[in-house]
């Protein structure tokens, strides 16, 4: 008859072979791991969780997928979506291989007036997420419907 102790260490070694195995089964290889940042419900703190993302080889297709994403907003409780309803990105562009354009719809503009996030708030969030995941971002800019926020718009000159 065997003893207990004997038992532990191949039943620990087959716990750890099965464990590996569902992970490797069930985690697909071609998504990546990616640390997203939300805002607590409670408000000064920030939420942070693991989602798998599709992996991608173009640089701005990674990018999109991790945007998209983040538009779909976090998974646990505590943390509030910080994209406000209705807002969609337009547009990604990179240039200059580190240079990344986000273009939103209008919506995000007038949706974050009316909670409590102002769109600063929206870009500060968007940027902290964007430069932690991806190390090789130089600059982000943000646009609103193809226009620069905050800007003067376009004016003709015989005004």
């Amino acid at each position: 008859m065997l003893n207990k102790r004997t038992l532990i260490a191949p039943a620990a070694l087959l716990a750890a072979f099965l464990i590996s195995f569902f992970w490797y089964v069930l985690i697909p290889q071609d998504m990546q791991r990616r640390l997203l940042v939300f805002p607590d419900t409670a408000g000064g703190e920030r939420h942070r969780e693991w989602h798998l993302v599709p992996d991608r080889t173009d640089r701005v297709e990674q990018v999109r997928m991790f945007v998209r994403e983040l538009e779909l907003g976090p998974v646990q409780l505590g943390a509030i979506p910080f994209l406000p309803a209705g807002t969609a990105i337009r547009s990604l562009m990179l240039r200059d291989g580190d240079v990344l354009y986000l273009d939103f719809t209008p919506a995000v503009m007038f949706e974050a007036g009316t909670a409590e996030r102002s769109f600063a708030d929206v870009e500060q969030l968007m940027e902290e997420n964007l430069f932690h995941n991806f190390r090789w971002l130089r600059e982000v800019h943000f646009l609103i419907g193809g226009q620069v926020p905050e800007a003067p718009r376009f004016d003709s000159i015989g005004r």
